[in-house]
């Protein structure tokens, strides 16, 4: 598998030495900025293929093909732009990276829990209703939406990473920014889009978009700033997703269909897009937290 990446001298503090990111320093592989706009494009064709309804209602075969456009067509499109290095974005999995996967899903744990707990303190939040209703499957339904989550989930890292990498990139090499500097505004610009993106699904709630989701993205980001590793980022991800799976999470950040609403509860949670646990969790926890408190009757005079 190729890996067209460089040692840096110069690091962030919150990265190690070692690999360096792909494509932003040139040389082999190299994206050139008509390559940029291709990638992006094909980024949001498969984001628009994810999301977009259809005329009629979304059955197994359809959610399914909503998933494998949602991943192929950025690839697809990465491919386009540099074919002998688009798999630069990927690299092995070991026992070192399989440590950093867990470490990652804890610390995002952490960090979306705090800041959830704080925006259902000070402010309110929107539920999204795929997630909520998924908990209800069961037998085939079941095996048919984790294995779509699993695939999905590549996909939601193929629409922050590579964005991240064209950010990167454009502020190096198009506009001379010291390479940590542009990393940090790739890193915050990714997950701003990455917030913005989820509007429509919560109600046009900015704070919870921004701050829940946005902060979740940073920590997702975070896994492959440190590992230059996008099945990192994934995995992550996926773990993150199987501890609110149990808890019945009420919002996560990924949107639902707009034609959502007028499909079947079951038909929506079996076929619809797939929503993973980067922000869930932190809503989850608290939702139950509010479930489980009895409500206390007042007695009568």
């Amino acid at each position: 598998m190729a890996h067209a990446a460089t040692i840096a001298d110069v690091r962030l503090p919150l990265e190690p030495r070692g690999p360096d990111f792909p494509y932003y320093r040139g040389g082999p592989g190299r994206v050139s900025t008509a390559g940029w706009l291709i990638v992006l494009a094909s980024v949001a064709a498969g984001f628009a293929a994810l999301v977009t309804p259809l005329p009629m209602t979304d059955n197994a075969l359809t959610g399914w093909l909503r998933a494998l456009l949602f991943v192929g067509l950025p690839l697809l499109g990465l491919r386009v732009a540099t074919p002998g290095g688009w798999t630069a974005i990927f690299a092995r999995v070991g026992w070192r990276e399989v440590k950093l996967m867990v470490a990652f899903a804890v610390l995002n744990i952490i960090i979306t829990l705090a800041v959830g707990s704080l925006v259902k303190l000070y402010g309110t939040v929107a539920p999204n209703a795929a997630l909520t209703d998924a908990a209800r499957l069961a037998g085939p339904q079941a095996a048919s939406f984790f294995a779509k989550v699993a695939l999905q989930l590549l996909g939601e890292e193929l629409i922050t990473i590579l964005p991240f990498l064209a950010v990167l990139t454009l502020c190096h090499a198009r506009t001379g920014l010291g390479r940590n500097a542009s990393v940090l505004v790739a890193w915050l610009a990714s997950a701003v889009a990455f917030g913005l993106v989820h509007l429509p699904t919560y109600d046009w709630n900015v704070m919870q978009c921004l701050v829940v989701i946005g902060s979740a993205r940073l920590v997702l980001t975070w896994a492959y700033i440190w590992s230059k590793n996008i099945w990192v980022s994934t995995a992550r991800t996926s773990s993150t997703t199987g501890r609110s799976w149990p808890r019945r999470c009420s919002s996560s950040p990924w949107p639902i269909p707009p034609d959502a609403d007028q499909t079947p509860r079951h038909d929506r949670n079996a076929n619809g897009p797939v929503v993973d646990g980067a922000a869930g969790f932190s809503f989850a926890a608290v939702s139950v937290r509010r479930r489980r408190t009895p409500s206390r009757s007042v007695p009568a005079d």
